[in-house]
């Protein structure tokens, strides 16, 4: 995850149901989401749609859309 609002980037990675996360980001990513942080904050939440903002350009992925919802699916969701 690259947050261009607060030049913070993170990597997260899901290992055996568990996701770890760090500071930094790792040169042998799958996927890489570069927004901003209350854009990410509103996705999250689902107070912002994950595809309004993707087709307004406020989050782009590298590595597939696909593999994103992939990684995303990963989590339970009310």
């Amino acid at each position: 995850f690259n947050f261009t609002d607060t030049a913070e980037q993170f990597t997260c990675t899901i290992r055996n149901g568990i996701m770890e996360v760090q500071s930094g980001e790792n040169a042998d990513w799958d996927i890489r989401v570069t927004t901003t942080a209350d854009t990410w904050r509103g996705i999250v939440s689902k107070q912002v749609s994950f595809l309004s903002v993707y087709l307004k350009g406020d989050l782009v992925i590298e590595g597939g859309v696909l593999q994103f919802k992939q990684f995303f699916d990963n989590f339970e969701q009310d």
